[in-house]
């Protein structure tokens, strides 16, 4: 018969429980808020405080996983999407319609964005036992409180056992984080060569019990569970007048063990459904949900019941009668009977009920634990613990050894998931404890019940399965007389996402129907999925908000193109959530990015223009590149592109007249065909002697079509002739430069006059051959013409010092008089302006008589020897009178005195 599940309110657990509780970014999880009391209906909204998380819709699920007996809604489960970008560190408050978690001591109830730790080794930071021996222990104070594990990778090797530390990383709490399923998230590979073990423990065979006594008389302790699996309950003790044993103590889990009969007061034996309780024996392990506290029993109760795995099944019952067996918990074995039947109840399975105590029908027996769990692992759970046999009580026949054995503790939970990969070639081990042994006692001690297997559940979008995986049932501790043995626990589960499951057998060990597979997302490429599962997987696509926008099927280990949906849900990045039975597993998610919302996959470069909307993916040219992005679509690939594209951009590429013929283009030679080939709006502009007018130009002009230099000046005619509509005529004498060999008409002509090493002699921006002043030095080109008066290699009309003389020409031209000493050579080509007898380049422009002429040009200034120049010539008077006024008599009177002056002064 089965127990109706009681829930009842504990003080040492929140009234939520948050699994999964942390993340990294990057990581999509399935998380499961789980509630005592209340439930869910399926209505309510999950939301966090962090921005850098996206929640999904939620579902509910029946939390105890019997759908005969459902719990409506106990579970609530949600995707929490975390941001590539999101910063670690951040605790992120977790809201059931608007209601914030509550936190205990013990649990924050807060979502965790975190850096992954790097892989544990052996003897490292991250091993607990802190010793090279083989054994990895992972710190249970690296877990959250939660019971989450974050790692970048993770590596067993083929010589190494992994375990996880069950020490309670907070003991000023009630309760022992340390003992929830192991969740391990690793954002890398997973390479496990090695072994991980979570297994129960076995239950303690009898005599073995109460270490501060240790005598056959006591119960052999309870098996502790695997992290998330119950507790053995304690074995009963031998209680009679004669001999007075101890009862064997409840094995910590999930869910606690039962302490077997009180040694002081036997007739206070207490059962309890998975809490735990003593008096004598050790307090069990206390359940997040305790489902039934402590509870007085009658005397006929001596052996403690097993506890479930599952945090809403129920322990065992004990046995309300000396002939009735103990009740089948909901996951827990029962307590065994008083008299002649005293095997513990196996623990209740995922898939199969635990065996009852004893081998035959007319025995009464404890009762075997049922089936637990569901195939979704909604919530993740562990196996259950074996009730604990029983002892003696009151025989006529005292007797010392009739102390029962231990249950075994249930299997663990495992959740590995690698988001990279994963490679299991070694072995996983979650498997219920034995019960204890009571061979050699008295043929009234009963054998323990044994523990059901655990759960491992391995997600991975490439998961490799070529090891062993264990989930299987602990045996019956077992008596050597009247075999009032323990049952055996039941089967536990092995799901696999990312892998079809291998044989039963030659892999995973177990029966068949306890290893079931999910949809795990293989590979996304664009808008293109690939799931493996061994059946049909439902999908349904989310918006950027976690809105719904399409759903469908998808067939076994199969590829869909989603591009359809894409563009009937209007674009955006989406996620493809893929799930079997309802609930998806941690790497059934394909993450589509669709950044400007054309409906268009950016996955692998699927999208041509990933911030253009493009639905079409049009690509004239075939570069990779769409044309709602390309710059220069150039159909023709001449260089030039078509301005009619919405990508065009033109400065980086000069339109194109023509895209469709790579001959025709801005440049292009242009041919007599009908056709304008260069693209300047004209049809057959030929340039036949490429100078830059077309013939039909030069033709109006006069120029030769087939002569780029027509009247052969150097210059082409296009450089003549800057607008054929008012062709240049520089000098204005009715022939256009082009037909001009002397444009500026200056009488050198341009040749002549171009080719200079400076073209430009006096950089006024006006080229010699225009400029009729090449020099500018005042007098004309057209005077000074090409002679090279000074003969040094630069004729006249560009040297600004004709004559050599160090004085500038246009000095020489503007002094006084052009030609000072009118001999008919002008001042700037005589080397001797004044005709004094003394050169220019002698005299120089100073005026050292003060006259206000300059020396050069002249005849009378004062020499080195303090007379006139030309003055006196011996003894004589004047040589020459005075001429053109430039030396009046005053002047000579006043130089005259001045030296006789200076001469009495010396004498």
């Amino acid at each position: 018969m089965m127990l109706l599940l009681a829930i009842a309110s504990s003080p040492l657990w929140a009234t939520d429980l948050l699994q999964v509780d942390a993340a990294a970014p990057g990581m999509n999880v399935v998380v499961h808020i789980i509630r005592d009391t209340g439930g869910f209906t399926g209505s309510e909204s999950v939301s966090t405080s962090c921005a850098d998380i996206t929640v999904s819709p939620v579902d509910v699920f029946d939390g105890d996983g019997d759908p005969s007996n459902p719990i409506e809604g106990a579970v609530l489960s949600a995707i929490f999407f975390v941001s590539p970008d999101a910063s670690t560190g951040q605790d992120c408050s977790v809201y059931v319609d608007g209601v914030q978690l509550e936190a205990t001591a013990a649990m924050d109830n807060l979502f965790s964005i975190v850096e992954p730790s790097p892989a544990p080794t052996d003897g490292g930071p991250y091993d607990a036992d802190g010793t090279v021996d083989g054994i990895i222990v992972l710190d249970s104070a690296e877990r959250s409180d939660g019971g989450v594990y974050v790692l970048e990778s993770l590596e067993v090797a083929a010589t190494e056992t992994l375990l996880f530390s069950t020490h309670d990383p907070a003991p000023a709490y009630d309760g022992n984080n340390a003992l929830l399923p192991v969740i391990v998230l690793v954002s890398g590979q997973a390479m496990i060569d090695g072994t991980i073990d979570i297994s129960g423990e076995d239950g303690g065979m009898y005599g073995s019990g109460n270490a501060a006594h240790g005598q056959d008389g006591d119960g052999g302790d309870g098996g502790d569970g695997g992290p998330g699996g119950g507790g053995g309950g304690g074995g009963g003790p031998q209680g009679t007048g004669d001999v007075t044993g101890y009862s064997g103590s409840g094995g910590m889990g999930y869910a606690g063990g039962t302490a077997g009969l009180s040694a002081t007061e036997p007739t206070q034996a207490q059962g309890g459904r998975g809490s735990g309780s003593e008096p004598d024996g050790a307090m069990g392990g206390t359940s997040p949900f305790s489902t039934g506290a402590a509870e007085p029993a009658t005397d006929t109760t001596l052996a403690g019941p097993g506890s479930s795995g599952n945090p809403f099944g129920t322990g065992g019952g004990p046995a309300t009668s000396t002939l009735a067996g103990g009740q089948s918990g909901f996951g827990g074995g029962g307590g065994s009977t008083l008299l002649c039947a005293e095997g513990g109840g196996g623990g209740g399975g995922f898939g199969t009920d635990g065996q009852n105590g004893g081998n035959t029908e007319d025995i009464r027996v404890g009762g075997g634990g049922l089936a637990n769990g569901n195939q979704q692992f909604v919530p993740l759970m562990g196996g259950s613990g074996g009730a604990g046999g029983q002892g003696l009580y009151e025989l006529e026949d005292f007797y010392d050894d009739y102390a029962g054995g231990g249950g075994g503790g249930g299997g663990g939970a495992l959740l590995l998931v690698a988001y990279d990969s994963a490679q299991v070639s070694g072995s996983i081990l979650a498997n219920g404890g034995s019960g204890g042994d009571t061979t050699g006692a008295s043929p009234y001690s009963g054998g323990g019940g044994g523990g059901s297997g655990g759960a491992v559940f391995l997600a991975s979008p490439t998961l490799s399965l070529d090891g062993e995986i264990q989930v299987s049932g602990g045996q019956g501790g077992v008596n050597s007389s009247w075999n009032p043995d323990g049952g055996a626990g039941g089967e536990g589960r092995i799901r696999f996402d990312g892998a079809p499951p291998p044989t039963p057998g030659t892999g995973p060990t177990g029966y068949p129907a306890t290893t079931w597979e999910g949809c795990a997302v293989t590979s996304v490429d664009g808008p293109l999925i690939t799931i493996s599962s061994p059946a049909s997987c439902a999908y349904v696509g989310l918006d950027s908000s976690a809105t719904p926008v399409f759903s469908g099927t998808l067939a076994t280990d199969s590829t869909m193109d989603i591009t359809s949906d894409l563009l009937a849900a209007g674009g955006g990045d989406t996620w493809v959530v893929f799930s079997r039975d309802t609930v998806t597993s941690p790497v059934g998610v394909a993450t589509i990015t669709d950044g400007d919302y054309d409906g268009i996959a950016n996955n692998d470069g699927w999208d041509n223009c990933p911030e253009d909307p493009n639905t079409d993916q049009a690509d004239a040219d075939a570069d990779g590149m769409g044309d709602a992005c390309d710059p220069c679509t150039d159909v023709d690939g001449d260089g030039y592109g078509d301005d009619s594209y919405a990508g065009y951009d033109p400065e980086e590429c000069e339109a194109d007249c023509d895209d469709a013929d790579p001959d025709i283009h801005p440049g292009a030679e242009e041919l007599s065909d009908g056709i304008d080939n260069d693209c300047n709006g004209v049809i057959d502009d030929l340039d036949s002697d490429g100078d830059g007018l077309t013939d039909d130009e030069e033709g109006t002009i006069g120029t030769d079509p087939y002569d780029p230099d027509s009247d052969d000046d150097g210059l082409s005619d296009g450089e003549e002739v800057p607008d054929t509509a008012d062709p240049r005529d520089s000098d204005g004498d009715g022939t256009i430069d082009a037909l001009d060999d002397d444009d500026d008409g200056d009488g050198i002509l341009t040749i002549i006059e171009n080719s200079e090493d400076d073209t430009d002699a006096d950089d006024d921006g006006i080229p010699n051959y225009l400029d009729l002043d090449s020099d500018s030095d005042s007098v004309p080109d057209a005077d000074e013409g090409t002679t090279d008066t000074d003969e040094d290699s630069t004729p006249d009309y560009v040297d600004d010092d004709d004559d050599g003389d160090g004085i500038p020409t246009s000095t020489e031209e503007t002094e006084w008089s052009d030609d000072a000493d009118d001999d008919g050579i002008p001042n700037y080509l005589d080397l001797d302006s004044d005709d004094d007898g003394l050169s220019d380049a002698e005299e120089g422009t100073e005026d050292l008589d003060g006259d206000g002429i300059p020396d050069y040009v002249d005849p009378l200034e004062p020499a080195d020897t303090g007379l006139p120049k030309g003055s006196y010539h011996g003894g004589g008077g004047l040589s020459c009178a005075a001429t053109r006024g430039h030396l009046p008599g005053f002047s000579l009177l006043l130089a005259l005195g001045a030296l006789l002056a200076s001469t009495r002064r010396h004498r």
